[in-house]
């Protein structure tokens, strides 16, 4: 029996969308079963068919907003674990692994630190046990600003931004 991946993210710009292809990559070079979920702004997260229980492995990744990821994919996965029983929330054999691609402007890599944490702490109300955190620097404009924290934004993520991706996928697999 195959293994069961779910890769459920959120992208407006691209920069989500790129990473979790890569993932998607990787994970079917490993012989896994990937269902893709693409969560847009219309997306109802009360309303969904999406049985997160089902899947031995989980990746869900965002765009990093206001330091938060989108909250409707956040809420999608909460709307699921509270209806979990208490007690059974204890993690068990599932993983999962959050990413999040940011601006970087202001503080760098540290600006997706909570959009990662509070995936994962929805990946432990499901019952799964995080087994990495994968943060991105994403495209925010057409042009470099000199004085942002990262100012080759405008060119991420590149190619070895996407290799980092590949590796770190490649760990938290290993893991499983």
């Amino acid at each position: 029996m195959n293994c069961r991946n779910l890769i459920y993210y959120a992208s407006f710009t691209g920069n989500t969308e790129l990473v979790a292809k890569v993932i998607e990559e990787v994970f079917e070079e490993a012989d896994w079963e990937n269902d893709i979920v693409k969560v847009g702004r219309d997306f109802d997260p009360k309303h969904h068919e999406i049985d997160f229980l089902s899947y031995d492995f989980i990746c869900g990744g965002s765009p990093v907003l206001w330091h938060v990821p989108f909250d409707p994919l956040l809420w999608g996965i909460r709307t699921v674990s509270h209806r979990v029983e208490y007690g059974s929330m204890k993690t068990g054999p599932k993983r999962g692994l959050a990413f999040a691609t940011y601006g970087g402007a202001h503080f760098g890599e540290h600006e997706a630190d909570a959009a990662l944490i509070l995936l994962e702490l929805a990946y432990e109300h499901l019952g799964l046990k995080s087994v990495g955190k994968i943060a991105v620097l994403g495209k925010v404009s057409h042009r470099g600003m000199k004085d942002w924290y990262f100012p080759d934004m405008h060119t991420r993520p590149n190619q070895n931004d996407l290799d980092r991706v590949r590796a770190m996928t490649m760990e938290a697999i290993a893991v499983v």
